[in-house]
């Protein structure tokens, strides 16, 4: 139990940190359509993330797969860029980019997956089982990703209520914020 907690706390911290940016950025930008109305819907988005992460971190573990962790470095900022700019392009027809969300969320969730599983192998001795450390880990991810989600929602609501911003104008003006950052790491990590 006391390594499922270690692993718990280890992605939770995984994704409330300073150095996560990119994985807060990334959650923005899943996020900042939404509000409390539609939260389930949002949850789900967030764990089809969690799952990509969670298949290509065990598969990278295992070692079944290996990348260029540089290359890797690269896509995660992509993905980022990628999906803010799906928001700014498809914000009015959200209902028909409903089945590509998912798809890119989990698909994204791989790229995501494959930056942190070289750190996770070396946490994890050789004979060590990964069942328990892995689903600890995505568990704490998950309840960090629910969290940074959360705040979005909180700030929305203040934001189109409180200070009556359209929607379109703020939803877009962070996706810009969010695409130049994007651009601005790969171009730091080129």
């Amino acid at each position: 139990m006391e390594e499922f907690v270690f692993y718990l706390k280890l992605g939770w911290e995984h994704i409330i940190s300073v150095s996560a940016l990119d994985h807060i950025l990334f959650i923005t930008c899943l996020a900042i359509v939404y509000l409390p109305s539609r939260i389930k819907e949002l949850i789900l988005l967030l764990t089809a993330f969690t799952i990509g992460h969670s298949v290509t971190l065990a598969l990278n573990v295992w070692q079944v797969i290996t990348v260029n962790e540089y290359l890797v470095e690269i896509l995660i900022p992509a993905t980022i860029v990628v999906t803010a700019a799906l928001n700014i392009f498809y914000l009015e027809k959200e209902k028909q980019f409903y089945f590509l969300k998912y798809f890119l969320a989990t698909v994204f969730g791989l790229f995501h997956g494959l930056g942190y599983a070289s750190t996770l192998r070396f946490l994890l001795a050789k004979d060590q089982s990964i069942g328990w450390p892995l689903f600890g880990f995505n568990l704490g991810l998950e309840f960090g990703q629910i969290l940074v989600a959360a705040v979005i929602i909180f700030i929305n609501l203040f934001v189109l209520r409180v200070l009556k911003i359209k929607a379109v104008v703020w939803i877009r003006l962070i996706c810009v914020l969010a695409i130049l950052t994007g651009l601005f790491m790969i171009w730091q990590r080129v």
